[in-house]
């Protein structure tokens, strides 16, 4: 990444590193990290079966593809205003 020129992410106005008018945001974001609650018919279920066809599904995918479908991580840069408004409704 080049930090001469950094961008908002928003609404591209140019941030200046080191002039403390800008926000780094880390986004991390994972797939459901409860575990699973098991039935009875959960435990009665062919387990290698089930390995076996959810490693059939997967075989044609990289690791970070594999990895992308669990846990996801992401950097942006705000200006002051920006990150303000994100903050209070990060949806928008």
């Amino acid at each position: 990444m080049n930090l001469d020129r950094l961008n908002c992410a928003r609404c591209q106005a140019t941030l200046t590193p080191g002039s403390g008018k800008l926000w780094e945001v880390c986004i991390q974001a994972a797939a459901d990290p409860w575990p699973p609650e098991f039935t009875e018919e959960d435990l009665q279920r062919n387990v290698r079966r089930d390995w076996a066809a959810l490693i059939e599904q997967m075989k044609d995918l990289s690791a970070r593809e594999a990895m992308e479908q669990v846990y996801r991580q992401q950097v942006i840069y705000l200006c002051s205003a920006c990150f303000a408004a994100w903050y209070e409704n990060p949806a928008q």
